[in-house]
């Protein structure tokens, strides 16, 4: 609660000793007393209490005004005991009510005021600012309000710093850049836990209307560019997408667009996804290899490479164990891998032949002691492994009909 200071007030008191005093009289007619000032209990004020006849005692204090009489507090005030409360003797002491030298704002030749500790007020107003709400700053200017600030900051000449709950959190650099100056204040919004973004229902550039929450648009007449600058782990101006933290894709600076797991298409059936080794595939709800790629021609890169690998597809068959073929008519390779013996057989109708082999332990139809047969049993082609052991197969083909 500030101290309070009333005009023209001043009165008698009695009282002896470093306690209260009753306050009498005024001095004079034209003086009065706190009581008629409207003093009311509990007010503080600053007082110098003189005694009347005693000269070298006197005091400038905080008093407290309670029903009649004051006590008094000795802070940094100035007595005649230096340092310390008066210790009245008998008769009156003249309570003058004033303001201490180092309690007044004063103006210096130019027209300006020093504080040198701080200033509350309800609202602080320049120019014929009207504020509606207790606690604000306002500014009245012709051109729009101007704040200037001097000094130097750890950022800068004329840095402005944001300071909330005793903890810095946003500077506004001189040179004009707004950069956090915690951790946990990269944040635009009103999110639920503090996080390290910027909040936003949208991010829009130029006249784009966004019609959906979390988008970003871009309007302009060429239609959008962006630019990303600086470095990442797939290379300077690179645009890395992430997943739950995760980077999934990359769009290289030189062009390339990379990922591990990077699916294109519909993620209910027909996407295309990326393994980590460079292969694309055929996926249904990104796990399962299923649908077709449809092309006019499929031409390989490489003449050292094989332009179809159907190696990972490769099945371990037991001994008496068969695997079965999904419905359709053409041309099936079989490779034995331990000893790479491979067959050629065209099939179609429930029909079979073996064109050739490089080996001898493939047959058409139902294989004998230690064969491998392709054989047409239960409206279904088959791979019945008849070796006398375990045997990995590696399976290819071409289908020409989808029936059998």
């Amino acid at each position: 609660m500030a101290h309070k200071k009333y005009d023209g007030v001043q009165q008698l008191a009695t009282g002896t000793g470093a306690g209260a005093l009753t306050l009498g009289a005024a001095t004079q007619a034209y003086y009065r007393t706190m009581q008629a000032a409207g003093v009311s209990n509990g007010d503080t004020l600053t007082c110098r209490i003189q005694h009347e006849t005693l000269p070298a005692e006197w005091e400038e204090v905080l008093v407290t005004y309670s029903a009649g009489t004051i006590t008094r507090t000795y802070d940094t005030n100035a007595s005649s005991a230096t340092g310390s409360l008066i210790s009245f003797g008998a008769g009156n002491k003249i309570v003058s009510n004033v303001i201490r030298a180092g309690d007044a704002v004063v103006l210096d030749n130019n027209g300006d005021a020093a504080v040198t500790a701080n200033m509350s007020a309800a609202n602080f107003v320049v120019g014929t600012m009207a504020t509606g709400l207790a606690g604000t700053v306002g500014f009245t200017n012709s051109n729009g309000p101007a704040v200037q600030f001097f000094g130097t900051a750890s950022v800068g000449v004329g840095s402005l710093e944001l300071v909330t709950g005793g903890t810095n959190r946003w500077v506004l650099q001189a040179a004009g850049h707004l950069v956090p100056k915690a951790a946990d204040t990269y944040k635009i919004g009103a999110p639920s836990a503090p996080v390290l973004d910027i909040w936003s229902q949208n991010y829009r550039i130029g006249a784009e209307a966004a019609t959906n929450a979390g988008t970003v648009g871009f309007t302009n007449s060429n239609g959008p560019a962006i630019q990303f600058f600086g470095n990442s782990s797939a290379g300077a101006g690179s645009l890395v997408g992430q997943v739950a933290g995760a980077s999934i894709s990359s769009l290289l600076a030189t062009g390339f667009f990379v990922g591990a797991g990077l699916n294109l298409g519909f993620t209910s059936r027909g996407a295309l996804k990326a393994t980590a080794d460079g292969v694309f595939e055929l996926v249904n709800n990104g796990v399962t290899a299923q649908g077709s790629l449809k092309v006019k021609n499929l031409i390989a890169a490489d003449a050292t490479v094989w332009p179809i690998d159907t190696t990972a597809l490769a099945q371990t068959i037991a001994d008496g164990a068969t695997f079965t073929l999904e419905a359709g008519s053409g041309m099936v390779v079989l490779t034995e891998t331990t000893g790479g013996q491979t067959a050629l057989f065209i099939c179609g109708g429930g029909a079979i032949t073996l064109v050739s082999q490089t080996g001898a332990i493939y047959v058409a139809g139902a294989p004998g002691a230690g064969k491998i047969g392709l054989e047409f049993s239960g409206g279904v082609y088959r791979i019945n492994n008849n070796s006398g052991g375990s045997r990995i197969i590696g399976i290819g083909g071409m289908r020409t009909r989808a029936a059998v």
